[in-house]
């Protein structure tokens, strides 16, 4: 079984997720801030993500 790894919310985070928050939602934009900020993907079908700058995947 894989690692997992669990990011911490940071105010870097909560910055950039306060931007897109105004367009995406509150859930989404943490979500997509997070996976900005450390370079990773999102698992998800929902292409709002691409519109955030984050690679999806499904």
């Amino acid at each position: 079984m894989g690692a997992e790894n669990i990011l911490p919310l940071s105010f870097e985070v909560l910055a950039e997720a306060t931007a897109l928050e105004r367009v995406f939602g509150y859930f989404d934009a943490l979500i997509a801030s997070t996976a900005r900020l450390h370079r990773a993907s999102v698992v998800s079908k929902d292409t709002a993500f691409t519109q955030m700058g984050v690679k999806i995947e499904w």
